[in-house]
């Protein structure tokens, strides 16, 4: 059986949409940047954040977990660093919500068929065919989706929250009815306990009047009226 990764609790901006660009060729930044300086979606603006390498973006998904989209490059600092900042993303920090786009301008590093099998990324792209309007079209369906994605997250979240709500509830009504039957079985205890006394106190008497009425009852004329007053008493 796979075993389930653990995924992070994340929360996406309400302000902006957090885009990371992930590339070590300025010219690349240059250009989204010019493409997407005035972009709006649903209301709200982008926030581009910049990185030349692979190592950097690390760092800015530690900090800002609520990044929706990565333009992410596959060749920097190493032929496949990119590909392993999929793998740190999804596996290590657990986050399968942002939406990886993969440009490349050396296909042969990173074959499309192939890295789409064996990596979680959702879209791939050649740069030399990101004209503005593909950049604008990716750009806004990888909004859309992690937008879905993260309202379905926050009802998930709302539901584990009531359910460990709702938990916590039970557990402390099943610990009162814990220390209520304690008590009932305390209460039993003492109850027997002076039934048996009561039992103990009364026996005694109760067989000398037993055995005094069976005398008047079968030898009754035998004894005068005073003797039989006397037992009476």
């Amino acid at each position: 059986m796979e075993e389930q990764k653990s995924v992070a609790t994340i929360k996406f901006s309400t302000e902006k949409w957090k885009i990371l660009i992930v590339d070590d060729e300025t010219d690349v930044h240059e250009i989204t940047a010019l493409v997407l300086g005035n972009y709006v979606y649903r209301n709200k603006p982008l926030e581009l954040i910049s990185v030349y390498s692979a190592q950097q973006a690390k760092a800015i998904l530690e900090q800002h977990p609520d990044v929706a989209v990565i333009f992410l490059d596959v060749v920097m600092e190493s032929h496949d660093a990119g590909l392993q900042l999929v793998r740190y993303l999804r596996e290590e920090l657990g986050n399968p919500f942002v939406r990886i786009i993969l440009r490349t301008g050396q296909p042969g590093y990173a074959p499309e068929e192939q890295i789409i099998i064996d990596y979680e990324i959702n879209d791939y792209a050649n740069k030399t065919e990101l004209t503005r309007q593909k950049l604008i079209t990716l750009t806004t369906a990888s909004l859309r989706s992690y937008a879905d994605l993260m309202t379905v997250e926050s009802y998930r979240q709302h539901l584990e929250e009531k359910v460990s709500q709702r938990t916590q509830e039970l557990q402390a009504k099943n610990h009162e009815l814990t220390l209520l039957n304690d008590k009932l079985i305390e209460l039993n205890i003492e109850k027997n306990e002076f039934l048996g006394i009561a039992a103990h106190d009364l026996k005694n008497p109760l067989v000398a009047i037993l055995g005094l009425a069976e005398e008047i009852f079968t030898s009754f004329d035998d004894y005068d009226k005073a003797e039989i007053m006397e037992y009476a008493n």
